[in-house]
């Protein structure tokens, strides 16, 4: 299977591409494409939610002030955090960056990495770009340090000019509510001029679909799997 098209979709003569449409079948088609491509082709193609690719996607604001019944067993977390450990935020540099190594290295020794491909490989993706820090434009990130241990780290990059996109967020079980803080606090420290932050996927996870969706998405990035008729 082939990832969808990238470019300005609206602009394509999709009909002069049909054939080669169909000799292979697509993965992750924005809900835009597939409106556009129905639009050209009708019949001719079978269309399959891939509900585990769906991006969640938030409201910084929300997640910044965990207003109202809806948050409050985040909000409940976040402050038992804060009361039983004394949390130095960090923003995610070069000065850090040995630490979160660690940090990653050792959660993966909890996680079991090992037994999961893909843990290993989500593992072996962190580890490059932690390792490259300073040559990847664009990256930002956050961690949170207690009694001089990194227990949690998120590290994230602009999509939009209004949105940011978390593509890591790791924290220590030990700590009750570490990841309640660590969203928390990156986003306050470092996303308040953002308007919303993608938090990717749950690749049909039933554990992970459960924590995104505790987190109240505003929308959706919708995306199905498509295949063109012969």
């Amino acid at each position: 299977m082939a990832w969808a098209p990238v470019g300005p979709w609206e602009r394509i003569t999709w009909g002069a591409h049909l054939s080669k449409l169909q000799a292979i079948p697509f993965q992750r088609v924005p809900e835009e494409l597939t409106r556009i491509w129905r639009a050209h082709f009708a019949e001719q193609m079978v269309i399959t939610e891939a509900r585990g690719q769906w991006d969640y996607v938030y409201s910084v604001r929300e997640l910044i002030d965990l207003k109202g019944n809806r948050f409050h067993k985040k909000k409940n977390l976040l402050h038992q955090f804060q009361r039983n450990y004394k949390a130095v935020y960090h923003v995610l540099d070069m000065d850090c960056v040995e630490r979160v190594l660690e940090m990653q290295h050792n959660w993966c020794t909890w996680k079991e990495c090992a037994d999961s491909h893909a843990l290993e490989a989500e593992n072996t993706a962190i580890g490059r770009v932690l390792q490259h820090w300073d040559a990847i434009p664009g990256l930002m990130g956050g961690a949170l340090e207690v009694n001089e241990e990194i227990v949690a780290y998120t590290v994230a990059e602009a999509l939009t000019e209004n949105t940011v996109l978390i593509h890591f967020e790791k924290g220590h079980a030990g700590y009750k509510g570490v990841y309640q803080a660590i969203n928390n606090m990156f986003l306050a420290n470092a996303a308040e001029g953002f308007e919303s932050v993608n938090r990717e996927q749950d690749l049909d996870d039933e554990g992970l679909r459960k924590a995104k969706m505790s987190y109240h998405p505003v929308r959706f990035l919708k995306k199905n799997n498509v295949r063109f008729l012969g």
